[in-house]
């Protein structure tokens, strides 16, 4: 046995056409597109297989899109597959699909919560206007320090040691970028995303899902989740409402997760859903470790193969 974690990509990680090879290999992913758009009301797989990219991008589209595409391939790596990871967690987003992959919840109940949580957002992002940033070679109580300037930017995610995401108002945000070149920041790149992610601008929003997330049936899940929050493991039903609703306003703790299920004994990380974002920030958080990716991967071969191949058997 295997001591191996999941993980799954958050908003940023989608591409018209994603899950293509698997989708058109595998005739369970065609039926699965289908029941997506039977679920949300809408034609979404044209989107995501088609675009146009600007299209996709909209949070309303992107969020579904990526866990559905997510999901998909777990559903596909997994079938008849009794290793099961010590772990499950998700980057932002991705979180409700790893909320997915510990079966406390069926797939049209996570697909519902997440077209709510895209909606909810995407009207928090237009009552906020705001903007995320990605500041490159600092440190976090630096990147801190200079944020005391404002109230209106905070940090919004720990993605891997060299990296932090600032979030908040647009102009607040833009008055930060000298002060921490300045400081020694290599670079300050902007994100493609259309609102103040994980800041108190979404505080709107994650009230609102609070309400919805009371009634949602969330179970205790059967694979411990990572929590973006805490960094720690959920194991109830009551924790996962209570993460899911807080972690839209919350920093993403992502290295301090990686480094918990490190310290703990996870040896093997593979990355579950479009393109391979995640494996890059697991290269900065320690080379020692194996990371994988399933995006690109050769579905023809069968998934018992295809895990073989990336967890090293």
């Amino acid at each position: 046995m295997k001591n191996w974690a999941a993980i799954f990509p958050g908003q940023g990680s989608q591409v018209p056409g994603m899950g293509g090879r698997l989708i058109e290999s595998w005739p369970p992913a065609r039926a699965r597109l289908q029941q997506v758009d039977e679920v949300l009301g809408r034609a979404l797989s044209e989107i995501m297989m088609d675009g146009p990219k600007d299209i996709l991008n909209d949070t309303e589209n992107s969020q579904p899109a990526i866990f559905t595409i997510s999901t998909l391939y777990w559903d596909w790596l997994t079938k008849d597959i009794e290793d099961k990871p010590s772990y499950v967690a998700g980057h932002s987003l991705g979180e409700l699909s790893a909320v997915y992959a510990s079966g406390a919840a069926s797939f049209d109940e996570i697909l519902r919560l997440v077209d709510k949580r895209s909606r909810l957002m995407k009207k928090a992002a237009d009552s906020n206007p705001g903007k995320m940033a990605a500041v490159l070679g600092m440190e976090p109580g630096t990147v801190k320090d200079k944020l005391k300037m404002t109230d209106y930017v905070e940090i919004a995610n720990y993605n891997c040691p060299g990296q932090i995401v600032i979030s908040g108002e647009t102009k607040a945000l833009e008055r930060v970028v000298e002060p921490l070149r300045e400081a020694g920041a290599k670079k300050i790149i902007p994100l493609p995303v259309s609102g103040a992610f994980h800041s108190k601008a979404m505080a709107e929003a994650e009230s609102e899902f609070e309400e919805i997330l009371k009634e949602s049936d969330i179970k205790d899940p059967r694979i411990p989740v990572i929590g973006n929050v805490s960094a720690k493991p959920l194991t109830n039903g009551d924790d996962l409402r209570s993460e899911l609703s807080k972690q839209i306003t919350s920093p993403v703790l992502w290295q301090q997760s990686i480094e918990y299920m490190i310290e703990d004994g996870t040896d093997y990380f593979v990355e579950v859903g479009p393109q391979k974002v995640l494996s890059g920030f697991l290269s900065r958080i320690d080379k020692t470790k194996r990371f994988t990716a399933l995006d690109g991967c050769d579905f023809s071969k069968g998934n018992m193969i295809v895990f073989d191949e990336l967890i090293g058997a």
